[in-house]
């Protein structure tokens, strides 16, 4: 769909559903679960989520989102685009997780490296009356 500026009059190009929306772990166009009752907002509302396709998890929408150019929210509220997170919900949350617990495990190595430094500093030098 386009959609004129002006007006937010819609121009369907394509009025087929993808192959894939009756698969398992998909729930349909973002669109049909919001409920708008401003007719103008709701041409708007519908031109912004038309290309969003809600799905069951982030394994269903990765697969899908590989090869076209919709974008899958999952029911955690991870955004896939062609394979990647956009932004996320329960996956951006765990890779922040791993993050912090990979940081948390450099910062140790590298403040045990420094204490056995200042101890082999502490054992070598001398004391003087």
């Amino acid at each position: 769909m386009t959609c004129n500026f002006k007006t937010f009059e819609y121009f369907d190009f394509m009025e087929e559903e993808p192959v894939f929306i009756k698969d398992k772990g998909v729930f349909g166009f973002a669109d049909e679960f919001v409920k708008c009752n401003d007719e103008r907002h709701l041409k708007l509302m519908k031109y912004i989520l038309d290309e969003y396709i809600i799905v069951d998890n982030f394994s269903t929408a990765k697969k899908l989102s590989e090869d076209n150019y919709y974008k899958f929210i999952t029911l955690e509220g991870d955004i896939v685009t062609n394979g990647f997170i956009r932004s996320g919900g329960k996956v951006n949350e765990r890779l922040s997780q791993t993050w912090q617990t990979e940081s948390n495990k450099r910062y140790r190595k590298l403040s045990d490296r420094k204490q056995k430094q200042l101890n082999g500093l502490k054992s070598g030098r001398k004391t003087y009356n």
